[in-house]
């Protein structure tokens, strides 16, 4: 009983989830409404600008390379549209490049791929609380 009543305790967030691969996008969704969390996917860059335009997001998780852009090219339209959110950046194909850009960039966290569920969820805790 108090394991149930804490987990509706928790804050309810809508997050954001950007990668071109429909299983990430479809697990992390799955793991993220487990937690209570609302989760909006898309699958490229595009998909990933018309969410910001329809939402407000807590957090935004999103894959470096996507179909049609980066996933990086995302933060400078988060910060221009004056967005108070954290983002997580996860890749397939780290590089030092990408985590230093990331870093100057302020980014929550950078994760390589393939990312564990008690990973994701512990850094999704962290980065809303």
């Amino acid at each position: 009983m108090t394991c149930l009543l804490l987990r509706k305790m928790k804050r309810k967030a809508n997050i954001l989830v950007v990668d071109d691969e429909e299983c990430i996008r479809n697990t992390f969704g799955i793991f993220l409404a487990d937690e209570g969390h609302d989760a909006t996917t898309a699958c490229n860059y595009r998909e990933g600008l018309a969410a910001l335009d329809q939402k407000e997001f807590n957090l935004i998780i999103v894959d470096i390379i996507l179909g049609d852009g980066s996933g990086l090219d995302l933060v400078p339209e988060i910060k221009k549209r004056g967005m108070n959110c954290k983002v997580i950046i996860i890749t397939g194909a780290p590089s030092d490049e990408s985590a230093s850009y990331a870093l100057k960039e302020g980014i929550f966290k950078y994760i390589p791929k393939p990312v564990r569920k008690d990973e994701l969820l512990r850094v999704v805790n962290s980065a809303l609380s």
